[in-house]
Order: C-alpha cells, then structure tokens, then sequence
C-alpha cells in the first residue's frame, strides 16, 4: 500500500482549502459594489451667520493618498446600511483567511512529517 491510511483526511482538508478560497475569491468580489473606507460627520461654523452645520463624508486611501467623498443628507442612511453589510462581510473574509492559514498550516506540518518518513 503507497498512499497512507490518512490519506481521505488530507483530501478532506484540500477540499475545504479550496472551497475556502473560492469563498474568499467571491466575498472580494461582493466587497466591490460596497463604499470605502469609514463614514465621517464634521461641524463646521458658519462666522457670518453665527451658526454651525454639520456634514457626512467618507474618508478612504486610494493609490496610497487619502480622498475624501462629502455625502448627501438623504445618503447617510443608505450609506450606512452599506458599510454595516461591508464589515459584516468583511468579517466573514477574515474568518475563511484565517481558516485558509491554519489549513495551510497542517498540511505542511504533514507533509514535513511524510517528508522525514520517507528517504
């Protein structure tokens, strides 16, 4: 017998790293339609008038610079639902990415072991 006994675990495994990054392939793909970057209010004074108004914008990095977009008043809401759905995707690319790692993880430490058993 060639393969290891084992064998249906390491494939097992292979099957969810794949999965796993065509998950992670999809949910970047998903994250294009969403805004950038963090969702910002300022006040600012009006010297002539005496008075202060405030202000939403975006503030996000693109080719290493930061821009900054103003938002419309009737947008913040839409906006905010947005970027409530990006993070919540977000996270759950960080938690595929991390499981991606540890998958990566055990299956060198196997083969490193397999390596050493086998001349």
């Amino acid at each position: 017998m060639n393969k290891p006994e084992n064998n249906w675990i390491e494939g097992m495994l292979l099957d969810e790293y794949d999965q796993s990054l065509k998950i992670i392939d999809a949910l970047k793909l998903k994250l294009q339609d969403f805004p950038k970057g963090k969702l910002y209010f300022r006040q600012k004074e009006n010297k002539k008038l005496g008075k202060f108004y405030s202000y939403a914008f975006l503030k996000f990095h693109e080719h290493k610079r930061s821009v900054s977009v103003h938002v419309p008043r009737q947008n913040i809401d839409a906006i905010k639902k947005k970027i409530e759905e990006r993070d919540k995707l977000v996270s759950q690319m960080n938690s595929y990415m991390e499981r991606v790692k540890y998958i990566e993880k055990i299956l060198k430490l196997r083969r490193n072991k397999h390596s050493h058993a086998r001349p």
